[in-house]
């Protein structure tokens, strides 16, 4: 019986701290997957906090004690992709404009949005020698447009304040590397884009006929950072950690305008273009996480939008239900950030 229990015990401890390994390393990710659009220029970096991040290291920095890594997918089909992914369960996060957001939400895509972007212009151009001079000259013209993203969102406003719609113009789904190709040469008679409609006009082969720059805020992106409900529950601590390296980042990128804007150019995009588009915007409002008075009001502007157009089948109110703030707030009260961006209102103005 003793040489049993001689043999048996040191088994039997064996088995649980086995178990206890398993069940430690089941309560963790070996990798946290996270999508993003696709630069126009197809390089496989990231721009803006995920630039930080990668530049810097700060994912290693938290998470390499715990061998987790960092997987970064790049999507073509820009926003749209990203929800796809996030459905089939294929990345945990992802960081997208309005538009795809809010679609994948209404659509019954389990996420929250855990932290807030803003920013992001939308230029309509025309090739060079086009004759094409105003919006509303646009009425019947084949248009090229990333259908689903935020610049789809952005059309939709303009051509509305212009007394056109969707149904005066035929859109054409192009991806961002796809537009450039296509208004250079000429294979389109507008296109709704990026910034990418700086560095076209600065290469001679397109003009700009309007810009969102200066107007107001609700012309802008203002999308989000998701992670699936599904990867939050399961992995509330590891979420908490990632979103956290997110603030970090956006604290980062909120320091020093030019240095922010040199780190960009890694995906392609010219300085002079990231510093034109960017001009008169304050590198704080850029990079500010917080889901504000500004972002609600847009977003709950852009919602009524979509469902008048029939872009989404249902509306919702953003603040109820799908923003989780607590992986936010906990962010930014460990990293002692919890003052350093304001609260911008529905103009985009610093509240006081």
């Amino acid at each position: 019986m003793k040489i049993y229990q001689k043999i048996m015990l040191p088994l039997f401890s064996l088995f649980i701290l086995l178990y206890a390994m398993s069940v430690m390393a089941a309560e963790k990710p070996l990798y946290i997957r996270i999508g993003i659009p696709s630069s126009s220029y197809n390089k496989p970096l990231a721009s803006g906090p995920l630039g930080e991040i990668q530049v810097k290291e700060l994912f290693d920095e938290e998470f390499k004690k715990d061998g987790i890594r960092l997987d970064v997918q790049y999507m073509q089909a820009a926003g749209p992709a990203v929800n796809e992914a996030l459905s089939n369960g294929n990345l945990d996060f992802g960081s997208i404009g309005d538009l795809p957001a809010v679609a994948g939400y209404a659509g019954g895509l389990k996420t929250r949005a855990v932290v807030a972007s803003r920013g992001g212009n939308t230029y309509v151009v025309v090739p060079s020698d086009s004759q094409i001079r105003s919006i509303k000259e646009l009425k019947g013209k084949q248009i090229a447009i990333s259908i689903g993203t935020y610049m789809h969102a952005a059309a939709l406003k303009i051509l509305k304040d212009n007394g056109l719609s969707e149904n005066d113009v035929s859109f054409y789904n192009m991806d961002s590397a796809t537009l450039l190709t296509a208004v250079a040469g000429k294979q389109v008679e507008a296109a709704f884009m990026t910034s990418d409609a700086i560095t076209l006009r600065t290469r001679g082969v397109a003009r700009i006929i309007y810009t969102t720059g200066g107007k107001n805020v609700y012309y802008q992106n203002a999308g989000a950072l998701l992670v699936r409900d599904e990867f939050a529950r399961k992995y509330p601590d590891i979420t908490r950690r990632f979103v956290k390296v997110w603030v970090k980042a956006s604290y980062l990128h909120s320091k020093d305008k030019l240095a922010s804007q040199k780190l960009d150019t890694r995906v392609g995009t010219p300085l002079s273009t990231i510093r034109e588009d960017q001009a008169g915007q304050p590198i704080v409002y850029l990079n500010s996480p917080k889901f504000d008075e500004m972002w609600l009001a847009h977003d709950r502007r852009s919602i009524a939008l979509f469902k008048q157009h029939g872009l989404i089948r249902r509306s919702f109110d953003p603040d109820k239900g799908w923003i989780d703030r607590s992986f936010l707030n906990a962010a930014l009260k460990e990293l002692n950030l919890e003052h350093f961006w304001p609260d911008y209102d529905i103009n985009g103005n610093p509240k006081k």
